[in-house]
């Protein structure tokens, strides 16, 4: 009966490493794709600065209300951001990708 037990509880003990170790890679999955939402939102609003800063549509109210609401999403995203840690988790996707190359 003992044996039972111990090998169930082995049983669930492995399957729940296993499930942690999924939802690890899920995390760093979503982490890299908000990166690279914020990089290429961060690519647009600097793209309709420069656009806007141009004499032909310098003052235009439909490009300063588009700079005006980049400027309030990129503001909003480095809100989240700096709750977490990015530099280690871009280390640790950098290194798990040159672990993946070599192997």
């Amino acid at each position: 009966m003992m044996e039972i037990i111990a090998l169930a509880l082995a049983a669930s003990l492995v399957f729940g490493a296993l499930y942690v170790r999924y939802l690890i890679k899920q995390v760093r999955n979503i982490s890299r794709d908000f990166l690279l939402v914020r990089g290429m939102i961060a690519e647009y609003g600097e793209e309709l600065k420069a656009i806007y800063e141009t004499e032909m549509f310098y003052g235009e109210p439909v490009l300063q209300s588009l700079v005006e609401q980049t400027k309030v999403l990129t503001e909003q995203l480095d809100a989240i951001i700096e709750d977490y840690d990015y530099e280690e988790l871009n280390s640790l996707v950098n290194s798990e990708e040159s672990i993946n190359e070599e192997a």
